[in-house]
């Protein structure tokens, strides 16, 4: 097996470097793992795959989440079948880089990618000027935007979405034990708003909607309804952070001769919620286990056999996801708990069943 040449150096790309030896990764920010962009909530599912690096960069954990209109009531209680985790993303891409540097792969700063041909070459410019690298295969983790990917054929174009979120300091009426999720067709329009405790009377709190529909004062009605509602002492932030949040699916061809697409950039993201991290761990899972058992054509055959019904769960999730945004989370949420259903178990990874119930009660209640 030869180089393999990382386009980004974001969770995808660095934590492919960190499974394969010897591999090189082109980041065009300056630092790894800034900016940051999610909140960081995992299933330990999630952080088996990823290893170390994930369990060293646990902040907090969770059993439950809490949906709530904005009015204060509550709606339900999503049961996940095992404990949520937060990982401080910072941190977590940093322990990957030293990972990565550890098994020899090389990291780029300042260097951006420009293009990439299916003969396992780049264009990248750095510090040196430009400069074309050839590598025995090419992996593109560019993230939401998936630019190149897009160009390549690789991925589709993918819903986009805003999210933005910072830390507030919460009240005394926060259970820590309990993720918030509030739900308001109006104001989020086909997402949701949350707040995520860490301890010490202070929260990570965020929301997303469309790139369409978003607007800071929706933000700002956001914040001042918590604040009402008594789980925040003020409604101003610190540290507010950002990013386009994936809602799609991955093609079946997301690589083509020496070329991939991993991660965000090949729609690996749970579309209801745009987590990543999950989608991503178990992509690469299965593309550096091929890679270290074979070469080439059959290295991408094998892989496509073990990613396989990833992708199908990720297809079932994006049309039950699409269905659920034509209804309403909120208006869809309100009928399971007219009907009595106010309690739910879930898969945090797999979220097609959840969303059937949601299509399934609002089905019942037009009969």
């Amino acid at each position: 097996m030869g180089e393999i040449l990382v386009v980004g150096g974001g969770f995808s790309g660095l934590l492919l470097a960190s499974r394969i030896p010897g591999s090189e990764v082109f980041e065009e920010n300056p630092s790894i793992g800034v900016p940051p962009h999610c909140t960081g909530l995992v299933s330990w599912d999630t952080i088996r795959v990823i290893g170390s690096p994930a369990r060293d960069s646990i902040v907090s954990s969770y059993k439950y989440i809490r949906v709530l209109n904005t009015a204060g009531k509550d709606i339900a209680v999503l049961k996940p079948s095992q404990r949520i985790y937060k990982l401080d993303r910072i941190l977590l891409e940093r322990l990957l880089a030293k990972e990565a540097g550890d098994m020899g792969s090389k990291i780029h700063t300042r260097a951006r990618v420009v293009s990439v041909d299916f003969e396992g070459g780049i264009a990248v410019h750095g510090k040196e000027g430009f400069r074309r690298v050839v590598g025995s295969m090419v992996a593109i983790a560019e993230g939401s935007l998936g630019t190149i990917s897009r160009r390549l054929g690789l991925s589709r174009k993918q819903d986009l979405l805003i999210g933005i979120q910072g830390y507030a300091r919460t009240s005394k009426n926060i259970d820590e034990d309990e993720i918030l999720v509030s739900v308001d067709d109006r104001i989020f329009n086909g997402f949701f708003g949350w707040l995520v405790p860490l301890g010490s009377r202070e929260a990570v709190v965020g929301m997303a909607s469309s790139l369409r529909s978003y607007s800071n004062r929706a933000f700002r009605i956001y914040l001042a309804v918590l604040r009402k509602l008594g789980y925040l002492r003020d409604d101003s932030l610190r540290g507010t952070y950002g990013g386009l949040i994936v809602r799609g699916y991955p093609l079946t061809n997301h690589y083509r001769d020496r070329v991939i697409a991993i991660g965000d950039a090949a729609g690996f993201a749970k579309p209801f919620s745009g987590g990543g991290l999950y989608p991503a761990s178990k992509q690469v899972e299965a593309l550096s286990t091929a890679l270290r058992r074979s070469d080439g054509e059959e290295a991408l055959k094998r892989y496509s056999r073990l990613i396989g019904d990833e992708i199908r769960s990720l297809r079932l999730q994006w049309i039950a996801t699409k269905a659920v945004e034509v209804i309403g989370v909120e208006r869809a949420m309100k009928i399971l708990a007219g009907m009595g259903i106010r309690s739910i178990s879930m898969d945090y990874d797999h979220h097609e069943r959840v969303l059937s119930r949601l299509i399934w009660g609002v089905l019942a209640e037009s009969r």
